[in-house]
């Protein structure tokens, strides 16, 4: 019901470019927000956080909701997936992108597989280079890895 909720609420928003306030945050590049009376997930262009069970999941999502929770965003609408969410750009009250910051701090990885963002991409090299957020780790896994060593 929660889904079909998602998709009919989803349809309606003809805008590519509207405000609305975050009332949850799912991880770390996922968050809920409340647009017209209707609650949407919106899921981050460009970037994939670590999933649940991998090291700097809890701190990307404790970024996430400390910087968007409860506050007003600019959702910037590319497209929708498969499963109702809104894949988008998320501006912060302070003008900041959320996707460049979870890079910035070594928080997330840039998906290439769905975004060929140069911005995006020298943030994720950056954060590399100087050892930041996930990549103290020697080697650590991405999400879309992480989540096939489930599956099997």
């Amino acid at each position: 019901m929660y889904k079909l909720i998602l998709v009919i609420a989803a349809i309606f928003i003809q805008s590519n470019e509207f405000t609305a306030q975050v009332t949850s945050v799912q991880d770390g590049d996922t968050v809920e927000i409340m647009w017209n009376d209707q609650k949407i997930l919106v899921r981050l262009y460009g970037v994939d956080c670590p999933e649940d069970g991998q090291g700097f999941s809890t701190k990307a999502k404790q970024y996430t909701d400390a910087v968007c929770r409860n506050k007003n965003v600019k959702v910037i609408k590319r497209t929708m997936d498969v499963h109702g969410r809104i894949i988008g750009d998320i501006i912060l009250p302070d003008g900041k992108d959320l996707a460049k910051e979870l890079l910035k701090f070594g928080y997330a990885w840039h998906y290439k597989e769905y975004s060929d963002d140069k911005d995006l991409a020298a943030l994720e090299m950056e954060a590399r280079r100087q050892k930041k957020g996930l990549w103290v780790e020697a080697n650590p896994m991405a999400p879309w890895e992480y989540k096939k060593t489930k599956k099997s």
